[in-house]
């Protein structure tokens, strides 16, 4: 997903702050505000392979890369991963995408 977003010369994405940034114009192809249509194919299969286990792993890599401020909320959304309790990693990143105001989605 990072090659779409991201021109040749730009690290790739590593969270969903910096998804959220290129999409609203930030550091990516996009120049702010720019309309963009995302067309998520396989979208079914995303949601069951982005679950619960994908999550908790996402969380114990941010775990050990976010400021020491944020380390009590990422541990609690660590702990409710483990125990399937809240949002799964698809739907982190589909809210990512369904929050900016220049995305439309296609999901197929």
């Amino acid at each position: 997903m990072t090659t779409k977003f991201m021109s040749d010369n730009n690290s790739p994405l590593t969270n969903l702050d910096a998804l959220e940034d290129v999409l609203e114009g930030g550091g990516g192809i996009f120049e702010e505000n720019t309309p963009i249509t995302v067309k998520w194919s396989g979208f079914r299969k995303s949601m069951e392979d982005l679950g619960y286990e994908e999550t908790i792993m996402y969380y114990k890599k941010m775990l050990k890369t976010c400021h020491p401020s944020n380390r009590e909320e990422v541990s609690l959304m660590l702990k409710c991963a483990k125990e399937n309790i809240g949002q799964t990693l698809f739907f982190l990143i589909l809210e990512v995408f369904l929050e900016s105001e220049n995305i439309s989605m296609e999901l197929f």
